[in-house]
């Protein structure tokens, strides 16, 4: 279900940031183990733009739990994607050993991988909006910035150089 929201949060993202002609895409993920996750948004943009690039992702978060949660088209596109693309899941060898890795890592009962396209048809958009809460505060966010300083907001960035040490 975490990987139906970050589908459907990528493609709205660079829907409105390419729009804006500000980049050519933009990547989302979210990394979960057991106990704990994170989500990480990539993009490459303008310089003169990163913050306005960085103010639209804020507010894109925040929408997706309020206002302007994910529509049925928009989870309709990504979730038969999804679904389309588990054949190419376990083409290689590696794939299926890392599936299986993955099932143990997580906990997950045998077969876990099996039965995936079974769960991954079952769930819907509401169910996919239920969790956008647990993404909708970026002022919990880490925000890493890389270019000219000039375009940052002066105190809403540490400035470090590039040993990770501030100047």
């Amino acid at each position: 279900m975490v990987s139906t929201f970050t589908a459907c949060f990528t493609k709205r993202l660079t829907e409105r940031l390419r729009g804006q002609g500000w980049t050519y895409g933009v990547s989302c993920q979210a990394h979960m183990d057991r106990d704990l996750g994170f989500l990480q948004i990539t993009t490459s943009v303008q310089a003169d733009r990163t913050m306005d690039a960085i103010e639209a992702i804020e507010a894109e978060i925040v929408a997706l739990s309020s206002a302007a949660p994910i529509t049925q088209d928009e989870f309709a596109s990504v979730h038969d994607a999804q679904v389309l693309g588990l054949v190419n899941m376990w083409t290689t060898n590696n794939e299926v050993l890392n599936s299986l890795l993955h099932e143990d890592a997580m906990g997950h009962p045998e077969g876990y991988a099996a039965d995936l396209e079974r769960r991954l048809c079952a769930i819907t958009v509401d169910q996919v909006n239920e969790i956008a809460p647990m993404f909708g505060d970026p002022g919990k966010y880490v925000w890493v910035a890389a270019g000219d300083r000039k375009h940052l907001s002066a105190g809403r960035f540490v400035m470090v150089d590039r040993d990770g040490l501030p100047v």
